[in-house]
């Protein structure tokens, strides 16, 4: 196994969006997905005919995590959990610890903000945020806007009433995640390392140009990094998402999508249990094939910035477990940035 720390800085205005009707297109994510990252970086690598690179597609061994913008101080924005409130007022802040919530009943209702306004606290659960010197800072994203004539391909003239506008992120913003290689057979580093890939809408206009430098990351090293941080944990440890969740059944409609998970059936969990779900809200995702140029199957899934909640007589025994989660996710689909979750 080979973890990589990536950062991503856009060299070109960068333009990722759900589908849309209309001539105006948004850019529909503050970070970038996992499965945008994988999709660009495969493609690149069959033009340049790297081998494996099929079998990675129908078997895959790479986790492409999100990669959540920086500041300036090279400090990372995540996605908030559900239990940091912001006064609409004064804009003070409020937290409750996750950890002093074990069951649903714990969850009471925050009817004060720092300053005494009465019931204008709202969560800031799956915001981009960091927290800093007991401090949070939100992540302000950088727009560029952008116009484009639809031009007739048989006339060469411009089209009536196709002026399209594009609100896409600025250049020279950055981003960093993890890339996690479970196989020696493609070297991505040696591909991609401080070279341009293309990601997202509008490559054709000069749009989605990203320079990408890898940074490997010693396993140990982050091992006792996460031993630390569950060190005192004891008898429980939270999980929280860092995109969007979901898991994939059937019943007698077919194959559907739900957000139980269960965890014994996907994962060798041992005595560790599931015992609370706490959600930021719930999301789509879906994909887009460059087969048959449609857009794949919408799924349901829990939002950014939700809490998995396990027990275990000691969580220190679980150290490896915990790590394989942190770098390969859980579940189906970890291999395009969903089901990624890290410890807190």
């Amino acid at each position: 196994m080979i973890i990589y720390s990536v950062e991503y800085t856009l060299k070109s205005p960068l333009l990722i969006s759900k589908p849309e009707v209309g001539n105006v297109i948004r850019n529909s994510y503050e970070y970038l997905p996992g499965s945008t990252i994988r999709g660009a970086m495969l493609k690149e690598l069959l033009d340049r005919g790297i081998q494996h690179i099929k079998e990675e597609s129908r078997n895959p061994t790479i986790i492409f995590h999100q990669a959540f913008p920086l500041d300036d101080n090279n400090r990372t924005y995540k996605p908030s959990h559900p239990f940091i409130y912001e006064c609409k007022i004064c804009k003070s802040i409020k937290k409750v610890n996750p950890y002093d919530i074990c069951s649903y009943d714990d969850i009471k209702p925050q009817l004060f903000c720092e300053k005494g306004h009465p019931y204008t606290l709202k969560s800031l659960g799956g915001k981009l945020l960091i927290e800093s010197n007991g401090k949070v800072l939100k992540y302000k994203p950088r727009y560029t806007i952008l116009e484009s004539v639809g031009i007739n391909r048989i006339t060469g003239s411009s089209e009536i009433n196709l002026l399209y506008s594009y609100v896409a992120l600025e250049p020279y913003m950055r981003f960093k995640g993890l890339i996690v290689v479970n196989n020696d057979k493609i070297d991505l580093k040696n591909e991609f390392n401080n070279d341009s890939i293309f990601i997202g809408k509008g490559i054709s206009r000069g749009f989605g140009e990203v320079n990408v430098r890898f940074e490997e990351i010693n396993y140990d090293k982050k091992r006792d990094e996460l031993y630390k941080l569950i060190n005192n944990k004891e008898q429980k440890v939270i999980l929280k998402a860092l995109s969007p969740l979901f898991n994939i059944t059937y019943n007698d409609n077919g194959l559907i999508t739900t957000n139980v998970f269960n965890f014994e059936n996907l994962k060798n969990f041992g005595s560790l249990k599931s015992t609370l779900t706490i959600s930021t809200g719930s999301t789509k995702v879906s994909g887009f094939s460059l087969i048959s140029n449609t857009q794949k199957i919408e799924l349901n899934a829990l939002k950014e910035g939700s809490l998995l909640y396990f027990t275990s007589s000691n969580i220190k025994n679980h150290i490896d477990l915990l790590m394989d989660i942190e770098l390969n996710g859980i579940g189906l689909f970890a291999c395009s940035g969903f089901n990624i979750v890290e410890v807190i």
